[in-house]
């Protein structure tokens, strides 16, 4: 069962904090843990008749990249992570987000 503060909080971020309109592309970025609002925000986007793309980062990916990755590693940058960069517009991982890009 959805959580109604998590949808109505999704609602204020797509509808009047980001003011979410058909087409914008949106990146929505959290952790597991935010998954309830993650979830809400992504529905918010899409009755908004934006296209959402959720970011989850996993606990620990990021300290074990830059723990084992190699120079090379750390240099690559992967065809959807540049794609990401070039058309969303995330923001801090410390919350959930709903940006449009455009």
């Amino acid at each position: 069962m959805p959580d109604p503060r998590a949808e109505r909080l999704a609602a204020v971020l797509v509808r009047y904090s980001t003011s979410i309109q058909p087409g914008d592309l949106v990146a929505i970025q959290g952790t597991p843990e935010a998954a309830p609002l993650l979830l809400a925000v992504y529905e918010e986007v899409l009755r908004a008749g934006g296209h959402p793309h959720l970011l989850v980062g996993l606990p620990g990916a990021e300290e074990a990249f830059f723990r084992l990755a190699s120079d090379a590693q750390l240099d690559f940058v992967s065809p959807s992570t540049g794609w990401s960069w070039s058309n969303l517009t995330p923001s801090s991982t410390s919350a959930p987000t709903a940006t449009p890009a455009n």
